[in-house]
């Protein structure tokens, strides 16, 4: 990642730039301490007035939840474990942690194949290419596996919706929200990337998961309006949804 710096006076003493990896459970993955420049250029080595960039390799874990939008705390540091200086942003009120930039982490490990396969385009690029239902072991629920991929760069955060349901609408349960437990928007997804969205889906008390549908979809958080969806064939699929196939224990 590249920073740029400035120094608006005369820095007198060497403090030392602190970057730390978090994951968006707010765990924290590593952390560089080091001078800017490889520790080549200390701050008071800084003209004023004259700004600069510098250019950091941070290593991502294996454990790092990815993919995910993960953040990097930047702040300087009094001592190599001392604490650090008063970060401002956008002229508010000094705080006492780092500021906070974000970081798009994308999985380097390839993603399991589904136990169904599907061919469903929702909107003009996200398709639906498979996913996994799986039963909890008391039978109050399931888990959900989507598996996503887009044809090319999305502009907007779209939500998914998973609706376990009757025939009669108020018997339901669902789980709605950003893709990845909320942490990987659809408007950051890669072209030709493949996203596993995990979702778990508890049973109302006193019904029978046999009895239900599994409906799921994509909608604009907006207004609610639900992304159009196609199948293989081309055919459009009413109320913006599609009933996926599981095999439940009667």
């Amino acid at each position: 990642m590249d920073l740029c710096w400035q120094a608006r006076g005369p820095v007198t003493n060497n403090y030392y730039l602190q970057l730390e990896l978090i994951g968006p459970d707010g765990q924290g993955y590593g952390k560089l301490v080091s001078y800017p420049r490889d520790g080549n250029f200390p701050t008071s080595f800084w003209a004023p007035g004259r700004p600069f960039c510098d250019w950091f390799e941070l290593i991502v874990p294996e454990a790092f939840p990815a993919p995910a939008i993960g953040t990097v705390e930047v702040s300087f540091l009094r001592t190599p474990t001392g604490d650090s200086l008063p970060v401002t942003v956008g002229g508010g009120t000094p705080q006492l942690h780092g500021a906070r930039v974000p970081l798009v982490v994308r999985s380097q490990q390839p993603p399991p194949q589904p136990h169904y396969s599907s061919a469903l385009r929702l909107g003009d690029s996200i398709e639906l290419i498979g996913y996994d239902v799986s039963v909890w072991p008391n039978g109050r629920g399931v888990r959900l596996d989507l598996h996503w991929t887009t044809r090319r760069p999305l502009e907007e955060s779209y939500r998914v919706f998973a609706h376990l349901r009757s025939s009669d609408p108020q018997n339901y349960t669902q789980s709605d929200g950003v893709p990845r437990h909320d942490s990987y928007p659809t408007n950051v997804w890669a072209p030709g990337e493949v996203v596993v969205d995990s979702r778990d889906l508890e049973l109302p008390r006193g019904t029978g998961l046999s009895a239900l549908k599994l409906y799921v979809g994509l909608y604009r958080p907006a207004d609610g309006s639900r992304l159009p969806i196609t199948d293989g064939q081309g055919q459009l699929l009413p109320n913006g949804e599609v009933v996926l196939e599981f095999s439940s224990p009667r």
